[in-house]
Order: structure tokens, then sequence, then C-alpha cells
């Protein structure tokens, strides 16, 4: 590139990026110059993209003349006074007494030279700054440009000195930085632009003439020059003011300004923005505040200014004006219109804007002020910063700002765009391209927002913004939300936060922020942050890119599981996401979608999807109820069958994904916390995992508080509500429910609270036609926790409402929703037909599996293990198992109580034997119409009658299968007399009377009662202990005494014979006499009649087989008579006891057989 002279410069002092700090002008087209008086003909017709300078004609007429003041003029007394010793030349005499108002002025004297002397001392200085002098110095001559610079000293840089040794200190760098340009304003402004280069001496020279410059208006040449006449047409601006009052007002009346004064105005402001003390007005202002604030930093590169705005955002108790605080927000907000009005960035960001911005740079420098800005009826400043709603500034900056990832960081580019960022965070009008993008949505949505609030109120309303703006303010807060520095705001208010939750955490990649939004929930939480944070947020969550963990951690997955959604915008990425939190794969976009999902699961408004579809119901059902806590999720819950549509779907799909991640449930992770740190420390989070462990932990558990227990409960109610609220079900169970519940699956697909757990219900139903093993396990666990509380049904719940009102209120005040339970079941006879329909149906379902059983599952965990290891768990068969081991010495006092309850739960109804029932339908219908079911027995309703009926006939029955499932409970029967339906009831006084103090348990009750037999006054009582004899003489695996006594016997005598057909005990009674018979078995024996009937039984059977041959043969007999009946009958009792001692003494004669071990049904 080359310069005005034709030889090599830095291309940033080329015209797009104006040379000096000089104001760009339109484009012009400008002949190269080839030399020192081209350029100064173009300086002087303003064709080098400044205003033109006053004539040099009289200047350099003037070179040599004007040396200094007049010795014995209007100054002389105060020269004499002041100045004595000074030799008059190159303006020293005017430098000391410049100097001695200074240092006067200082000391906050009056000024020490008369107002003539002052007024003569500031003329001579304008005049040195212009080369000017009496025009009759050379007269009659017309020297050209050429011609004066000929006849000049080349040792002179300046006719007179603009600081005191100026020329001296910069005669070298003159030479060597800016050969081109040799004397006067031209050379000044090359030094100024080189400033950084220059050597330390004439570096402060410099900045002491633009020190001078800044102070009076008249002493910098191209502002004079450009607004001369504005400042003569502006009243304000006429006045004679203190220092910098001239420049102060020009930028006050920004708006009525000339073009031509614009842009050396612009000129200006890229100078003075280095050094706060070049902007007189603002330094003034802020003395006090640079003394108390910024004392540790040093002048230059605009480090005070860069201090006392940081101070602005949190200033210190009684340190910062108004006044200054308005002034210093003005001037950094302006700075940002372009960026060359911003020091720091424009120095620092040099070769990134070459680099990756140079098309917008090159743009905008070739644009005048009326393009850059607008012209100035479309301008209108606003105090704090920006206001250029026309023009095209900010161009640049806009760039950098989204190019932020590719910044160098080495030349501090970086740094300072993120100042920017923070600037523009407090002042969003500092932002050119906000202002003008969004007016008319600033109009329409905050029109009465204060500007710190304005990115908050437009965020809030991102979806309906026009999309330049929108684009605009997602640029900005995606770079907001990198780093809590860059929202100072929040963090001035979230200082105490930081320090109690989040001081060892880093800063950067929003960890800080990350940090604030993980506690905010808790009580200890400083109000004042969290009132911050949460506004922040409920900004924020409008779109992902406002979300810096999910918009850099989540891009793989938002390809994979959000593509449509990535389309159509940012809001409806972050619900995606959200809803499919169990799918997200990276572990960082995961932690990010969480914490999102707790933030609206706290407080509604910041899940702004969710609370635009329930807008109209939290106004209806919960006007009165603060954000916050999850409170308005969980009144619009206790409203859930009465919102609307829309919101039903939203609140559902939030209620899912709670249930999914217990993380997204502040409510439950604040109350749980501990619990699921000591319970459930070794359980992966996600799919419902935590939920379920903490459901399955141990009712009472003093690891769970009881906040935590009603956080459990009351999700457990809402997981059997609903179907799809069950994330591991409902994956495991949906082609199994639409195969077996179509109709309930369809009212479940709606997912708006309406199902009542109806394909719940209808799959437990149906539990046996279910094929899948994972989904079968998920329902064994949804069976018991409703067989454990069967309000947990919501139909059930329904159902016994009135019945818990009218027989288990005490209940239900003093011992919880188990007591309840217990208490319905144990009016079962009395509740209503649908609440006793969905009792027994779920006191079924616990009979038949001890997996559905979970109490009983606890309480005998020791006892599987103990008895029952090798058997299965499933069709009862388990239960079973314990209930034959009940009255073992060994086992558990807590296992035997809940078995005891089960006893008799069987003993009420067929219902809850699940072998009875699945095996003996066949021969109960068959028994039924023969009639042979009518009994005596006062049972209510179907209360013990049909299995009364079966045991009571079982020799009759058919099925194989249906006879052994009797014989189990005819085991038990033998065993407790609480097995046998209605038997304790109705023995109930005998047994006082006949058998006080003696246990129930271990056929004891059974032992006495038939020991006194013949005392027994209830006759239905006597008829139940003789139906126990008769069933106990008839098979050794059913006799509790004598299967328990007897087994070292049997074994010994009898281990040939087999169970059925009474052969044991058959066997056992013909060797109770021989040597090695134990007292024991001889006693079991004894008391279930045994000995003392088994032949006669025999006899009888004979006399049965005969009298059936007789009826057979019924003629016969008629014809012989009754002479012949009697002989015969004497004869074949005779032969049938003989024959039967005979066999039976042969069969069981010998002794010394193999070990037979019996089965779990012996």
């Amino acid at each position: 590139t080359k310069g005005p002279l034709g030889g090599a410069i830095p291309a940033s002092s080329t015209r797009r990026r104006p040379a000096w700090g000089l104001p760009q002008m339109p484009p012009v087209a400008v002949p190269k110059a080839k030399s020192l008086e081209d350029f100064m003909h173009g300086m002087q017709h303003g064709l080098h993209g400044g205003p033109a300078l006053p004539s040099l004609r009289g200047s350099l007429g003037s070179i040599g003349r004007i040396t200094d003041i007049n010795r014995t003029g209007t100054c002389k007394d105060d020269l004499d006074k002041h100045c004595s010793g000074v030799a008059p030349g190159n303006g020293r005499l005017a430098h000391c007494l410049h100097q001695t108002n200074k240092a006067a002025k200082a000391r906050k004297e009056k000024m020490q030279t008369t107002a003539a002397c002052t007024t003569e001392v500031a003329n001579f200085f304008h005049a040195a700054a212009k080369n000017e002098g009496p025009a009759s110095v050379l007269p009659g001559r017309s020297p050209t440009v050429a011609s004066a610079l000929r006849n000049m000293s080349r040792t002179k840089l300046f006719n007179i000195d603009p600081v005191e040794g100026f020329q001296a200190a910069c005669r070298d760098d003159a030479k060597s930085l800016c050969p081109q340009a040799h004397i006067g304003t031209p050379l000044m402004l090359c030094l100024k632009f080189k400033k950084s280069q220059l050597s330390e001496p004439c570096r402060n020279r410099v900045f002491q003439v633009q020190k001078h410059e800044s102070e009076d208006w008249m002493m910098d040449i191209p502002l004079k020059t450009a607004c001369e006449e504005d400042i003569l047409r502006i009243p304000a601006c006429k006045r004679r003011g203190p220092a910098g009052s001239h420049k102060a007002c020009l930028q006050a009346h920004r708006t009525e300004l000339s073009e031509k004064c614009r842009a050396g105005l612009f000129g200006r402001e890229q100078e003075d923005a280095e050094d706060i003390r070049l902007n007189v007005d603002l330094f003034t202002a802020c003395k006090a505040e640079v003394s108390a604030v910024c004392s540790d930093k040093t002048f230059g590169e605009a480090r005070i200014l860069r201090c006392l705005w940081e101070h602005t955002v949190n200033p210190r108790q009684g340190t910062f004006s108004e006044a200054c605080k308005t002034k210093v927000r003005a001037t950094v907000g302006h700075s940002l219109a372009d960026y060359r009005l911003d020091f720091r960035v424009r120095s620092r960001c040099k070769t990134d804007i070459d680099r990756l911005c140079a098309e917008e740079r090159d743009r905008v420098d070739k644009l005048s002020i009326s393009e850059l800005f607008g012209s100035h009826q479309a301008e209108h400043q606003n105090p704090l910063g920006g206001g250029f709603e026309a023009g095209a500034s900010g161009e640049v900056l806009r760039c950098l700002k989204s190019k932020m990832g590719e910044l160098s960081g080495t030349s501090g580019c970086k740094s300072e765009i993120m100042h920017v960022v923070k600037v523009q965070a407090v002042q969003p009008k500092a932002d050119p391209m906000l202002a003008r993008h969004c007016k008319s949505d600033i109009a329409r949505y905050c029109p009465a927002v204060k500007q710190e609030q304005l990115h908050l109120c437009l965020r809030k309303s991102l979806g309906k913004l026009e999309e330049s703006c929108k684009k605009v303010e997602i640029l900005q807060g995606s770079l907001e939300a990198k780093a809590v520095t860059l929202k100072p705001l929040l963090l001035n208010a979230c200082k105490s936060a930081v320090s109690m939750f989040c001081k060892d955490v880093p800063v950067g990649e929003a960890q800080v922020l990350e940090c604030l939004h993980d506690h905010m929930e808790e009580v200890t939480f400083p109000a004042r942050c969290k009132d911050y944070v949460e506004h922040d947020l409920e900004a924020n969550n409008h779109d992902y890119r406002l979300k810096y963990g999910i918009s850099e951690h989540c891009k793989a997955d938002m390809s994979t599981l959000c593509k449509d959604e990535m389309v159509e915008g940012g809001g409806k990425v972050l619900m995606c996401l959200r809803d499919n939190v169990a799918k997200v794969k990276d572990t960082a976009c995961k932690s990010s979608v969480i914490r999102f999902a707790r933030q609206g699961a706290s407080n509604i408004m910041l899940a702004p999807k969710v609370y635009n579809a329930c807008i109209t119901d939290v106004q209806t059902f919960c006007a009165d109820v603060p954000p916050g806590a999850g409170r308005v999720h969980a009144c619009l819950m206790e409203h859930k069958e009465k919102l609307s549509a829309s919101c039903a779907r939203a609140e559902f799909k939030t209620q899912v994904v709670m249930g999914t991640d217990i993380r997204t449930d502040p409510k439950a992770m604040a109350a749980c916390g501990p619990a699921i740190k000591k319970l459930c420390a070794d359980v992966q989070m996600g799919n419902g995992r935590v939920w379920k462990c903490l459901q399955d932990a141990k009712p009472g558990a003093e690891e769970m508080s009881e906040a935590c227990a009603a956080v459990v409960k009351s999700h457990t109610r809402l997981q059997h509500s609903e179907f799809h609220m069950n994330p591991g079900m409902s994956a495991f169970c949906e082609p199994e429910a639409k195969k077996l519940c179509s109709v309930e699956m369809e009212k479940a697909n709606r997912k708006d609270f309406l199902s009542h757990g109806s394909v719940i219900t209808c799959l437990l139903e149906n539990l046996e036609k279910v094929e899948n093993p994972a989904c079968k396990a998920s329902l064994r666990r949804k069976a018991g926790q409703r067989v454990s509380e069967v309000q947990n049904d919501p139909a059930a719940k329904s159902a016994c409402e009135g019945d818990v009102q009218k027989f288990c209120q005490e209940a239900k005040q003093h011992g919880g929703a188990g007591n309840v339970q217990m208490c319905l079941q144990a009016k079962l006879a009395q509740l209503s037909m649908p609440c006793r329909s969905k009792q027994k149906f779920y006191m079924a379902m616990a009979s038949k599996d001890i997996r559905t059983n979970p109490e009983m599952a606890k309480a005998c965990a020791a006892a599987q293990k103990r008895f029952c290891e090798e058997v299965g768990k499933g069709e009862g068969r388990m239960i079973y198992c314990l209930l034959d081991h009940m009255h073992h010495p060994e086992m558990e006092a807590s296992c035997r109580e809940k078995l005891l309850a089960e006893t008799e739960k069987r003993a009420k109804s067929i219902s809850f034997n699940p072998g009875v029932m699945k095996n003996c339908k066949k021969d109960l219908e068959a028994f039924k119409s023969q009639g042979l079911c009518t009994t005596h027995f006062p049972f209510t309703g179907d209360d013990g009658k049909e299995l009364d009926c079966l045991t009571t006939n079982i020799d009759k029955v058919t099925e194989p299968m249906c006879n052994k499932s009797l014989t189990d409970v005819l085991r038990l029967q033998s065993a407790d007399i609480r097995a046998k339906p209605g038997m304790q009831a109705a023995c109930k006084q005998d047994i006082d009377t006949l058998c006080p103090g003696v246990s129930p348990g271990g056929a004891r009750l059974q032992s006495c009662l038939r020991n006194h037999l013949k005392e027994i006054k209830d006759p239905e009582c006597k008829v139940m202990v003789n139906e126990v004899i008769r069933h106990d003489k008839s098979s050794f695996k059913v006799n509790f005494m004598v299967r328990t006594h007897c087994k070292k016997e049997r074994q010994t005598f009898c281990r040939e014979a087999t169970p059925a057909q009474s052969q044991v005990m058959e066997c056992l009674a013909l060797h109770v006499n021989e040597t090695g018979f134990g007292v024991d078995c001889q006693k079991a024996l004894d008391g279930s009649h045994v000995k003392s009937t088994l032949l006669k039984d025999k006899v009888a059977v004979q006399l049965e087989n005969l009298q059936r041959y007789i009826m057979k043969n019924r003629g016969v007999i008629e014809k012989w008579g009754g002479v012949l009946l009697g002989c015969v009958v004497a004869v074949v009792a005779l032969l049938a006891f003989g024959i039967s001692y005979w066999v039976l003494q042969q069969r069981f004669k010998k002794v010394g057989y193999t070990v037979e071990v019996p089965s779990a049904m012996d």
C-alpha cells in the first residue's frame, strides 16, 4: 500500500482506516500524491478523508517570524514576575506563563496572570498551532507550498514547539517514522498515528499535545476546522466554558451537527479513546472515582475507562457519583458504535479483523459518516450509548463476536470481544445491530423496560421477534452463556452465592453458571441471586443456542434425536432433548439436558413451552401459587383431570421425564438426596432405576425420611395411574399391551392423565398370557405395589373411598395406607361389591406369587433360602413351601407372622388358593351340579364354602392336579386350625373351655380338640374336628403330627410304602408295638385315631363292596330270602378280616429298606 507521497506506510493507515485519527469522508477520486506538495494540497482541500485544513499560505509565510509572545507587551508584568529568567524564543515565554497558571490551578488557586495576558497566551498558542502569523510578514509574496518548504529549515519540525521540548524529543522519531511528513500538522498526525512506536520522551510530548488539544478545541486544528461554524451556530456551544467543554457540547448536540463536524468529531473520539485524560469532560467528572477505585491502574490503552465501567456495574458503597456513572456508560456505549472508537479492539484485533472480517471492514471503511451512522435526523442518541437505529455501524464488531471461537488468544482480541459482550449485556443499545434490527420489537414487546433488562425481555419473546432481531439476540445470548463473567449484573448479585457454593469452580465454559443453577433450590441460597438466576433462565430457556452446555455438547445427539426440531427452531430442540433424555449418549450433553429439565420442573416459567401451553390453566387453578420448588406443577397435577388438552399433554411429558431420571425432579432430589446416597449409591441413574430403588426400600427404613417417603409414595401412585409413566415397563410391555389391552392402550396413548391405570390393570388381569419375561417381571412389581397398597390402583381407590370412610376411618388417621389396607381386608365380607372385588383381586395376586407380595418376600427372605431354595417362585409354589414350614422351630417370627395372615386369608375363599383355583374348576363345577356343595356351616357369601366343598369331597375328585392341590390345603388344615374355613370361629367356645392357653399352630389345638372330642359341645366344631381326623387318617402326607414325628419310623418300617391310599399310615399302625418304634410317633398315631380304627375301616370297606354286589344282584337275594343274607354277611366278614390281616402281615413284616426322601408335598 502506498502512502500520500508514494512511500510505503502501514496498511492500517490507508483510506479505509483513516490515518492518524482523522474522520472518514465520502469516497472521492483522489489522484495519487507524488510529493509532499501534493499531500499538503490534498490536506488543504480535504481530499484525504478529512476536512480541509486552513490555508497554508499564511502559516508557511510566517515560519521563522512568530517565535514567542511579546516581552514588552500585555504580559510584561506577568513575565517579569514569573518568567524573568526565561529567554524568549521558540515559545519559551508562552510556555512559562502557561505552566505557571497550570500549577496554580493544580493548587486550586486563582490564575496567576492577568486576564489580558491569559488571552494573549491562548491566542499565541492558537496561532502557533496553525502556524499563522501577521500577513505583513512577507508583503507582496505568494510563495507556493513547494517553495515555502524548500526555504524552511529542515531542522525545525514546528515553527513553535507545541509543548516545551517537543522538537528535541521527537526529531529522531520524525525522521525515522514520518520521513514524508516533515513539518506542522501533517507531522503531528503521523506521530500520533505511530504513537506506540515512538520513543518514551517523544511519546510523552505527543500526549501533552493531545491533552492540550482535548482541553482547548482551538488547538485541535482538524476539529476546529471541521466544527468552527457549528460551534458558532449552536448557542450552548458558543459560550466559553471550562477545559474540554466545547467538545463535550458538540457531543451533546451530535444530532444537530453538520456532516463535516460529525466527521471531525468522529476522528477526535478515535484519538481520545486511548486515554481517559483526553476526554476532559469525562475525566473531570470522574476524578474522584479514578482515585478511589482505579488508582492501581496506569493511564493509557483505555485501562482507566475499562476499570471505571467495571465499577459502574458493581460500585463500592459511596464511591460512584451518578454523574460519573452516566458519563462512563455513555462513553463506553458510544465506543461500541464502531470498532475504531474502541482503542483496545482496534489495536488488539487488527490481525483478526484482517483475517476474519476483512469484508465487513472494507465495506464499513468506505462509508461516509451519514452512511455509517445514519443522517443526523435519523440518529437518536441514547445517553447510555447506542441509539444508531439508522446506518450500518457495528458490522465489524458483530463479525468478531460471531467468530469468537476463531479469535486469537495471544493478541488479546478474544478478551476484548468478551468485554464487548459484557458491556452489551448491561447496555444492549450499545449494540448498533440491536438498535437497528430490534427497534420495532422493542417498541412492541418491551416499550417500558429498563435497558439493563432489555435482553431478557426480548428473549422471553424470542419466538415472536423478527428474524433479524432474533439473530442479534441469539448471538449475544449464546456468548453471554459461555461464562458468568459475561453476565455482570447476575455476577454482581450472586457474589455471595458463588463464594458459598462455587468458589472452587473454574470460571470458563459456563461452569459457575451451572453450579449456581444446581444449587439455586437450596435453602441457604441467597434470595437476590436466585431471583436474578431465575429471570436469566426464564429468558434463555427459549432456545438451545442460549444454553452453552447444550449448544456445545449436544450437537451429535441433536442431529440424531431432533432432526425435525432442528429445522423448526431452538425451543423445540430443547424440549426434544428433554423428552429423549434417556436416549442421549454424550455424558456432558445428558448432564446439561437434565439440568434444563430440572429447571423447568422446579419453576414452570423456566420451561417456556410448558408454561405457554398451560398459562390459562395456571391462571385458572393455580393463580395464587408462587412459581418455584415444583409448586405450580404440583398444583396442576392436583387438577390433572381438568386440564386443557394442550396443558395435559405438556404436563404429562414433564412428569414422564421426572419419572425417567430422578435428577430432573428437584423436589425428589431435595427430599431424597440423603436416602439415595445411602440406599442407592450403586444404582445407575436414568431409566427410572433410582425411583425403583427407593420404592423397593424397606418401609420405614431409617435412611429414608418422611418427606422422601411421601415423595416416593406420590410418584408410585402416579406411575400406577398411567402406563407411559413407567419407563421400563412401558418399553417392555407395549407390544403385549397392544395385543391384550388394545382399548385401554388407545386411552393411554392420549397421554392426558385420563387412562386411570387401566392398561396396567388389564395386563395384571392377563398376566398369565404375557410372554415377555421382562414385561412379566415389571408387572409383578406393579402387582406387589398394589398388593401392599390397593389404592395405588386408581380404580380401586375410587371404588373403596366410601368403604374407607365407613369402616376404616380410624386406621386412615392413625395407621396410614398399610393399616387401611389391613382394615379393608378384615372387613372383606362387608365391603361394597366394587371395593370387595378389587380387594379380592389383589389379595389373590398376593397369594399366587411371592414376588407380588413384597412384604412377605422381605420378611421371609431368610426362610426362602433355608427351606425353599430349590422351589420355584411362581404359581404359589414358594408361598406354599413357606406355609408348609411355618411351624418349624427355625422359622423367623416376622415371617411366621406373615404366613399366619396368609393362612387365615386362604381359609376365607377359594380365590386365595392359587393351586385349587387353577386345577379344580372342573371338579368344583361337577360337585355344584351334583348338589355336593351344600353345607350347614354359616359361611358368608362364597367365603370358604367352595373350598370346604372340595376338601370334603376330595375322594371324589377326578383331576389328579386338583387332588394334589387339595392335599396341600389339607396339610395346612392338619397343622393349624386357622387354615380350615370357619373352624376357628366354630370352635372358639370349646377351645376356651377345653384348651385354654394352647397355641393354635403346630397342630396343637387340633390335638387338644381330638383328645376332648367327646366333650366338644358345639356340633359344628365336632363335625369339623372329625373331618380333620378323617383326612389325617387317610394320608401320611396330610397328617401334620405323623409326618412331623414319624419320619424315622417311616424310613425304618415303611420305606417301600407309597404315601397314596394310606399305605404309610397302615404300615405305621401295624408296627406301632415293635421294638424301635418311637414314643412321639406312637402318640401322633394315637392322636390321629389311626390304630384303633384302621381295621374297622377295612371291614367297612368290604361291607360296602358287598352291599354294592347285593344291589347289583337284587333278584337272587329276593328269591332266597333273608336267611341266606345273614349267613353270607357273616362269612364274608370273617373271610375279609382274615385275608386282610394276613396280607398286611406279609406286606410289612420286613425291615432294613433303603431310605426314601419324601417330596416337598410329604
